[in-house]
């Protein structure tokens, strides 16, 4: 399946002497990870986007008896300060960033920890980011902390490009709007079956 994705047809290879299918079967090797990069971007059929890794993870720590949403929970990292960059500008007048006061950081303390919540209730639905932007039109960093961190009003189109928030009629299989409002059924049909070869030949 993996070089299907890949290579649009089966990749034959021979596997060494000394791996057994036990072996194989717990730990795969011969990976194609380009898949699941592919995998990971495209956003229909609705079973996609597909995290592996992170899936893997989940797979991991049930085994073990806990979850990888207790793990974010109980381990929630702690902010780390933004390194100040001087602009084009102040750099050509020799001058330095602004500080970041105090207020400024209790504010970016915050905005911090709901970056964390929003992980850990999407960990707990079990969505990825990349689903959690799709279903809120928001990444876990919230507008506003980008905005924050990076000492600038980013204009909210900006803000779902950084996200990568594609058009409503992509996620539904469709190249382009027209085509999902159409009242023609099979010309829609047509047009999800073709965005469908589209994502196996990325």
């Amino acid at each position: 399946m993996e070089n299907y994705i890949v290579f649009h047809h089966t990749k034959p290879f021979n596997v060494e002497e000394d791996e057994t299918s036990g072996e194989l079967l717990a730990q795969p090797q011969h990976t194609e990870y380009e898949a699941y990069c592919i995998l990971q971007k495209a956003v229909y059929p609705f079973t996609l986007p597909y995290h592996q890794p992170i899936d893997a993870a989940r797979i991991f720590l049930d085994y073990l008896g806990t979850s990888r949403y207790e793990l974010i929970d109980i381990f929630r990292s702690p902010r780390k300060a933004k390194t100040e960059l001087i602009g084009e500008s102040e750099a050509k007048l020799g001058g330095a960033a602004a500080a970041t006061t105090d207020a400024e950081k209790s504010e970016l303390d915050e905005l911090h920890n709901k970056y964390l919540d929003r992980a850990v209730d999407a960990e707990f639905l079990g969505l990825t980011q990349e689903e959690y932007i799709i279903l809120t039109k928001e990444a876990f960093v919230s507008k506003e902390y980008w905005d924050k961190q990076c000492k600038k009003d980013h204009a909210p189109e900006e803000y779902l490009i950084k996200i990568g928030l594609k058009p409503v009629h992509e996620y539904y299989g469709y190249a382009a709007e027209a085509e999902m409002l159409s009242a023609d059924e099979g010309k829609k049909d047509e047009a999800r079956v073709q965005t469908y070869k589209k994502t196996l030949a990325v």
